[in-house]
């Protein structure tokens, strides 16, 4: 078999927008793959507000249209995959004919039971599906977005030699510092003035992310560091229904008047741009925290929970912008970065994203990954090329 790499991949997804990290890191790799050569497509059950950009580097394929999830992998050398909840239909799809699948895990594996209850109820929450979540799985490689997370997985069941760890990375010609034409053009879309320091965040509202405990610190900072603004650019998922529209409504309530609401944004590279510092102080094991290196790579220094994935980003001398995700610890943390120097922390976050969480150096990791298995199906015979 020729050993050049796998020209076409298939992409299977879900909802073609941008609802969170996971998917918008789907769709950075696929435009990074299509950079390098490869023919991509991708099978989708809706589209969004990312199916434009989608269709500039994919042949779109709509589970509604005459071609099923089976005929996009059938005309593919590999299946990829990013959602666990499409592992299963894509190894279906993939069985056919005969593809192999490989797998992103962006999760913590949510399937099993944490801390005492593992012990007294049984280590899993549901019946597990052999053929995806144990050392039998028929997926023939994952990728996990950090050490944390691929050490979680294989705790779980999946075999380690199958877990690979890729560090998210970003498009640095997408989230780049500001000129001062756009900065002083986003701050005044956002009425935000020239002598605020902004404290930005970015993600999903739920109390799982910090937020409520960024608010209360940032109450009890805010008169002592002013003039200061938080800025909170976000919204409940779809899944929280009724129970994130309440919780978005009273952090509303609690909220002074100089904590700006924009809801959820599409132009969160231009966010950044208004952002002095940016706060994600997650109460939970983030699996990585993309929001990070692209703050980081626009020029905004940042301050994260200790949890997860997140301390193998901030390592080294952005190890000092690690905080306990609670209220006091938050808030000094916050008196400290708003009287340090800023220009130092934006050099060493620059410094770090470019070195070790690019988009290019984290497309070459899955191409490489991609073609791996494709060459080791390739000598079995099992697949002929696409």
């Amino acid at each position: 078999m020729d050993d050049r790499p796998a020209r076409r991949v298939a992409f299977v997804s879900e909802h073609l927008e941008g609802a969170g990290g996971l998917e918008l890191f789907e769709l950075a790799i696929a435009e990074g793959l299509a950079a390098l050569g490869w023919q991509v497509v991708v099978s989708f059950g809706a589209a969004g507000d990312l199916a434009e950009r989608w269709g500039a580097v994919a042949e779109m394929a709509p589970l509604e249209c005459a071609l099923s999830r089976s005929d996009a992998v059938a005309g593919a050398d590999v299946a990829y995959v990013h959602s666990p909840h499409l592992f299963r239909p894509t190894l279906d799809a993939a069985r056919e004919t005969d593809r192999p699948v490989v797998a992103h895990l962006h999760l913590p594996p949510f399937h099993l039971r944490a801390g005492w209850k593992g012990l007294v109820r049984g280590r899993h929450r549901w019946e597990m599906d052999e053929s995806v979540y144990s050392k039998r799985t028929h997926i023939e490689a994952f990728a996990a977005v950090s050490d944390f997370t691929r050490n979680q997985w294989v705790s779980s069941g999946l075999p380690a030699d199958k877990v690979r760890v890729i560090h998210n990375g970003i498009d640095p010609a997408t989230y780049h510092p500001p000129t001062q034409f756009e900065r002083d053009r986003i701050r005044d879309e956002l009425g935000l003035g020239a002598d605020e320091t902004v404290i930005g965040y970015v993600g999903r509202i739920d109390l799982l992310k910090g937020v409520e405990e960024l608010i209360d610190a940032y109450c009890d900072v805010s008169d002592e560091l002013a003039p200061t603004r938080l800025v909170i650019a976000g919204a409940p998922t779809r899944d929280s229904g009724d129970e994130g529209r309440r919780l978005s409504e009273r952090l509303r309530a609690k909220s002074p008047a100089s904590v700006l609401w924009l809801g959820q944004r599409t132009d969160v590279a231009r966010l950044y741009h208004a952002f002095d510092f940016l706060a994600m102080p997650s109460r939970w094991d983030e699996p990585f925290g993309l929001v990070l290196i692209e703050a980081m790579a626009s020029g905004v220094p940042v301050l994260a929970g200790r949890r997860g994935g997140v301390p193998e980003i901030l390592t080294g001398e952005l190890e000092r912008c690690l905080v306990t995700p609670d209220r006091a610890a938050i808030a000094a943390a916050l008196r400290t970065m708003l009287s340090c120097d800023r220009s130092e922390l934006v050099r060493l976050g620059i410094d770090l994203v470019s070195a070790r969480f690019t988009l290019a150096r984290t497309a070459r990791a899955v191409e490489q990954m991609l073609s791996e298995v494709i060459r080791g199906r390739g000598e079995t015979g099992a697949i002929s090329g696409g």
